[in-house]
């Protein structure tokens, strides 16, 4: 796709040239589970669209991945690693917040997470950054690449209910919401099946590998710029 080509050379154009320092140096935390998790960088291996970032960050600025396979909100609180987070944040710094995947699955007890819960562990998780003098930003879950007999996207394994309980939570809480999950359906149902597969590791309906990785950053980086959001000012232009 041209955008993914887009990517790519608005990358190599960054390391070539370098970009204008922000203001003052920030880092972005990222929480969340496999589809955000650290991974490696052959086409065939899972990737974090997240990490994929990186290339666009002003000098002077980080990103620091907490990502964890398997993690729901529930159980990346339990095991320490949002405290892990919390310990490292300074104000100013910002963290983008995706869950949802594992939240969902109601019949694995060490990870089930349902609707209220869920929302109770987003409420925490904004107010515990904010009173580290930072900004979350939540991220909703990446669709998977499901597709019914009409060639379009269904919800299967079922994960709709636990966006837009994030979405609902992000409008009471004044928290900043980047919606992956309509972005990410959007251009899957465009691009078709067999095309939107290419994105992932093979075999895979859930895991981005570089290639889907690259795409969906792309569209983060989009939308934060069009919306103008404080998270933006991380980037270059």
């Amino acid at each position: 796709m041209t955008i993914i080509a887009s990517f790519a050379a608005t990358s190599a154009a960054t390391a070539t040239t370098g970009s204008q320092p922000a203001p003052h140096p920030r880092t972005l935390f990222l929480a969340g589970a496999s589809t955000l998790d650290e991974h490696g960088g052959d086409e065939s291996k899972f990737a974090s669209w997240g990490s994929s970032l990186r290339p666009f960050l002003r000098e002077g600025c980080a990103i620091v991945n907490y990502g964890r396979s398997g993690r729901s909100t529930t159980s990346f609180i339990r095991e320490g690693w949002w405290e892990k987070i919390l310990q490292a944040l300074e104000p100013g710094d910002f963290v983008i917040v995706q869950f949802g995947h594992n939240d969902q699955k109601l019949d694995k007890p060490d990870v089930a997470t349902p609707i209220p819960q869920y929302k109770e562990n987003l409420r925490r998780m904004a107010e515990d950054v904010r009173a580290k003098g930072a900004t979350p930003v939540f991220a909703t879950p990446i669709v998977r690449l499901t597709y019914g007999d009409d060639g379009l996207l269904t919800d299967i394994p079922h994960l709709d209910d636990w966006a837009e309980a994030m979405r609902k939570v992000a409008k009471e809480e004044s928290v900043d919401l980047v919606d992956m999950r309509e972005m990410t359906r959007k251009a899957a149902n465009e691009a078709g099946e067999e095309e939107a597969l290419t994105w992932n590791a093979p075999g895979d309906r859930t895991h981005p590998a570089v290639k889907g990785a690259r795409l969906y950053a792309s569209f983060f980086l989009e939308d934060v710029r069009r919306r103008e959001l404080p998270i933006a000012g991380l980037f270059v232009d």
